[in-house]
Order: structure tokens, then C-alpha cells, then sequence
């Protein structure tokens, strides 16, 4: 039996991502190493820091795992340390390490490549992407975006981040009279909330805006929060408190309308939820989200920048046709044979 071993980020996917790792892929031995004790699933090893592999003696046994095993997937790649390990350990391991790679985890490096630490930090990463066996990006524009930062030209894949199957809330029936509207995913500048307030402030009295702040930037979110009670009063809601699950499906619920005016690939799970809810989504036209639902994925998404020239009408207008499409579709892509395929072909290089 061959053996897998996983360094997956901690939080909301870890769960998810090895449940469907032993379920789907039995025939081989997995390993999952994160940096967080993990609750639900007690089978997860932990490390308080990924330095702590460079230490002989405390992690010998685990260290032993990562040397024999088959093959090492490398699921969000946001530790430098890791990298350092995986580059330095004298056993040939990056001729076997697969990095999967969540998009915040790489395109940050255009920002961070011009003072003495950036460019630093650049070397060290895009010399792990450039020795590794192969990439995995989660839509196919997130491989041409890395180029554009790293020349990198080793094998590529597409998988998804295996996500539970969760139970979706009954479809709500309308009941107020302004359409609620959601700005973004979280408390990070990549959102541009501003942007779209400023889009938005024609509306003002016909929608209320929604914008969920629980993690990122803290001052960031602060900005957020003034200037949205300063433009739309009342009518604007936060929220800076993680939910559960299940109570963030509610909460996504109650909107009508989705806007991600970020330009990289990001917020792919709330994009993902709202649509399998039959909500209409904008995001900018000619970026990597664009391109990816409406041209690879047949997605039907509206442009944030045509908003501009659209009435109160135009945006409450989504089409049950189209929504149950989208959400028909998203519903495959997420969890249909197609995604036990991009697995496949992952664990047969």
C-alpha cells in the first residue's frame, strides 16, 4: 500500500479534505500533519510550528513517514518554514511533493517581492513551486495567474477542494421589500469593498448591504464598517463573529445578491454556496473568477463593472432558468464523478 502524506492548513476544510481522501482513496495509507489540534478528528498530527520537523529526536516517527511515503500533497501553502523543510531535508523530498495551491497562497508574492524580506520570501517560495513534482490550482486561471508571478512549468493539475456535501436551508420566500445585497467574504482589501459601495450608493433605500468581517485585516474591517454606516445607515449590516457551518448557510441564505469584486481567485466557498442557493453573483469581468465560471465552468455570473449602468430592476433580475442551471452545475462540479477524476489524476503521477 502506497503511502500519502498531507500537510493540510488548518480550519473549516481540513475535515472535509481528509473524509474524502480515506473515503475515495482507500487503497492507499494516509497521513494528514497540520498545526492545530484538531476536535473533530482527533487521527490528525499536529505540529505547534513546522520548524519542529528540523529537531531529530521529538518527531523522529513522523519525520520517518514524511521520508518513506509515496508521495507528499502539500494542501495550502502559506508556511515558509514548511517550504524550508521540504527543500532542505537532504532525502530528495520535493522530487515527490505535490502543492496544492488555495490562491491567497501565492498571489500574495507580487506584493511581497519588493523590500529586502519580499524578495526573500520570493526566492524561497518560488524555488519550492519551481522543484516540486507538481502543481494543483482549484480553477484552471490560477495556473496562468502563478505563471505570470513564477515561471514554473512542471506538471499541472485541477482539484477541488473536497468540501462536505452540507445540507442546504429550504429556499426562503421573500418577505421584505429591499433586496439584500452581500459585499465580499471577509475583512481583506482584495474584496474592495469601497468600490463597490461606491457602486452600490445609487441604490441606497431599495437594498441592504451585508458583509461578513469575522477574519483578516482588523483596521481594514474598521474602514469597512465607517464607511458603510456612513453610506448606508441602517441599511448596513456586519458581522465580525465566525458561525458555524450551518449558521452561515442561513445567514447566506437571507441574500439575494453576491458581490466579489475581488481580482484573484477568492471566497470560492461562499460563491460556491450562494449559487447552490439560486443567488445571482457579480463579480469583474476579466479576471480569474470571471473566466472561470462564465467561460470554463458555464456558470452564468454578472459584471461588477457594467453595475454602473444598471437600474434597481436590473439587479433584483435573475432568472429561475438560470439559477437552477447554476446551481445544477455548481452541484456536479462540487461533488459529481468529475472531481474523483481531478483526484485521480493527482494521486497517478
Amino acid at each position: 500500500m502506497k503511502n500519502i502524506v498531507h500537510f493540510v492548513e488548518p480550519g473549516a476544510f481540513i475535515n472535509g479534505y481528509m473524509d474524502y481522501m480515506l473515503e475515495k482513496f482507500p487503497q492507499y495509507n494516509h497521513t494528514c500533519i497540520s498545526l492545530k489540534r484538531n476536535q473533530v478528528n482527533p487521527g490528525i498530527n499536529y505540529l505547534n510550528s513546522y520548524n519542529e520537523l528540523f529537531l531529530n529526536r521529538k518527531y523522529s516517527e513522523l519525520k520517518n513517514k514524511v521520508i518513506k511515503s509515496d508521495k507528499i500533497i502539500v494542501s495550502g501553502n502559506f508556511h515558509l518554514d514548511l517550504d524550508l523543510f521540504l527543500l532542505l531535508y537532504p532525502h530528495k523530498l520535493m522530487k515527490k511533493t505535490i502543492v496544492h495551491l488555495w490562491g491567497g497562497d501565492f498571489y500574495y508574492l507580487k506584493r511581497n517581492s519588493r523590500d529586502i524580506k519580499g524578495l526573500i520570501y520570493y526566492y524561497i517560495v518560488s524555488l519550492f513551486f519551481k522543484k516540486c513534482k507538481a502543481i494543483i490550482n482549484l480553477i484552471p486561471e490560477d495556473y496562468y495567474e502563478l505563471k505570470k508571478i513564477v515561471n514554473v512549468s512542471q506538471k499541472h493539475f485541477v482539484a477541488q477542494m473536497p468540501l462536505y456535501r452540507d445540507e442546504l436551508p429550504v429556499e426562503l420566500k421573500k418577505t421584505e421589500s429591499k433586496l439584500n445585497v452581500l459585499v465580499g467574504n471577509s475583512a481583506t482589501r482584495s474584496n474592495d469593498h469601497l468600490y463597490v459601495f461606491e457602486e452600490l450608493i445609487k441604490f441606497k433605500g431599495q437594498i441592504s448591504v451585508f458583509c461578513p468581517l469575522a477574519y483578516g485585516d482588523k483596521n481594514y474591517a474598521q474602514t469597512v464598517i465607517e464607511k458603510g454606516k456612513r453610506l448606508f445607515g441602517s441599511d448596513f449590516h456586519y458581522t465580525e463573529e465566525m458561525m458555524k457551518k450551518d449558521e452561515y448557510n442561513n445567514y447566506l441564505n437571507k441574500i439575494d445578491v453576491g458581490i466579489f469584486a475581488n481580482e484573484r481567485q477568492q471566497a470560492l466557498g461562499n460563491i460556491y454556496t450562494l449559487l447552490r442557493l439560486k443567488k445571482k453573483i457579480y463579480v469583474k469581468k476579466g479576471y480569474p473568477l470571471w473566466n472561470n465560471f462564465n467561460n470554463s465552468k458555464k456558470i452564468v455570473v454578472y459584471d461588477l463593472f457594467g453595475l454602473k449602468n444598471e437600474d434597481y430592476s436590473n439587479l433584483k433580475v435573475y432568472p429561475e432558468v438560470i439559477a437552477k442551471k447554476n446551481a445544477e452545475l455548481v452541484e456536479d462540479f462540487l461533488f459529481g464523478e468529475r472531481r474523483d477524476l481531478e483526484w485521480k489524476q493527482v494521486f497517478d503521477c
